[in-house]
């Protein structure tokens, strides 16, 4: 009976603090098969692989969030989020946090968030990313070669440490987005040590439009050429949902930037100068989402000024998600990548299937 009692008493504390701050555990799994099959013009003729992978469409994650309401319209929250992959279990490097670590004040003047966060032009996170699903069904891209923003804009999707991120109220469908980093370490997918990034934007929605403009660059204290050390990117997004169907385009201009490898097909040397086109629509279909996707690139390299070095990218994505309810979905998807710099032509196709539970 005693046993029972403390018990009560122990949860009911608990059960009290977190209704109090309002903190919930939530996750994604995401696990599927994929087969690839890559050339990548070096002479070793054409590689197949099948492999189950997790996060091909959704990075699989768990995190633990909060929100406390302060009263007279403020209120303090956190977000520490952690990657792991389905397949095997193992926890990404960095610990928990390591996609996400942030705390946020809330006001009637907007929100202020500091800490361990994606670059605005991202994917990753819950907070700063605004490179998701309203910019192209893919986000930044399925798998290795099915790809969203990343193959045919310049590089980005990085998680920046000792960032800061603010955004303004809404006021007539109008949204004001700013990032700012101090500091970063050299950890994986981070930006070099002592870089700063910073990015504006401009958020606009009104009924069945969404528009962004976005301008992003990095100040890279580490560059061996200061010539070449403020990479910079102008970003327009945009959908309209025609009920029908969805239309989704993006269009990006960069100087001075480096560009993102995909799976097998590596990043060129060097900076470069360029656009970057998405053109992309769903549609309803069999109950559930077809998604298809057009991309290229055009970049002239900025480090040795030759035409050979200059690059030229395609892509084509389909895909097809079916909902069993907001937590489960299945999906299945397509892509073909080709790369072309001087007489390297690589090119490589995927195949995907794969199911996602969220909780």
């Amino acid at each position: 009976m005693k046993k029972t009692l403390v018990a009560t008493a122990v949860l009911g504390m608990f059960t009290t603090a977190a209704f109090a701050a309002q903190v919930s555990v939530y996750g994604v799994i995401d696990t599927g098969i994929s087969h690839m099959s890559y050339n990548l013009d070096d002479g070793n003729g054409t590689v197949h692989k099948t492999q189950m992978a997790s996060g091909i469409n959704a990075g699989s994650r768990w995190g633990l969030k909060g929100k406390e309401d302060l009263g007279g319209g403020y209120a303090v929250g956190f977000v520490l989020e952690n990657g792991f992959d389905s397949d095997t279990g193992e926890m990404k490097s960095g610990g928990l946090g390591s996609r996400e670590s942030t705390v946020s004040i809330y006001s009637p003047y907007g929100q202020f968030v500091a800490g361990r966060m994606c670059q605005i032009r991202g994917g990753k996170d819950s907070t700063a990313s605004m490179f998701k699903g309203n910019v192209t069904p893919f986000a930044t891209g399925w798998s290795d070669h099915m790809t969203g923003t990343g193959f045919v804009t310049s590089d980005a999707n990085k998680t920046l440490n000792n960032a800061f991120l603010y955004k303004s109220p809404k006021f007539s469908g109008w949204q004001v987005v700013a990032q700012y980093s101090l500091a970063n370490t050299d950890e994986g997918e981070s930006a070099d040590s002592d870089d700063r990034y910073m990015a504006v934007a401009a958020v606009y929605k009104a009924g069945s439009l969404y528009a962004q403009l976005m301008v992003d660059s990095t100040n890279l204290s580490q560059a061996t050429d200061t010539q070449y050390d403020y990479p910079v990117a102008v970003s327009f997004a945009a959908n309209y949902d025609f009920k029908s169907f969805k239309l989704y385009g993006i269009t990006q201009y960069f100087k001075d930037s480096p560009l993102k490898k995909a799976g097998a097909i590596k990043a060129p040397k060097g900076v470069y100068d360029g656009y970057g086109l998405i053109l992309a629509a769903t549609t309803p279909l069999m109950g559930g989402e077809l998604m298809g996707q057009l991309g290229y690139l055009s970049a002239e390299d900025a480090t040795s000024g030759s035409s050979n070095a200059d690059v030229d990218r395609y892509s084509a994505t389909l895909g097809w998600e079916y909902y069993f309810n907001k937590r489960t979905r299945i999906y299945t998807g397509l892509g073909y990548e080709k790369q072309e710099q001087g007489e390297k032509k690589p090119d490589a196709y995927e195949v995907a299937v794969g199911l996602i539970y969220k909780f």
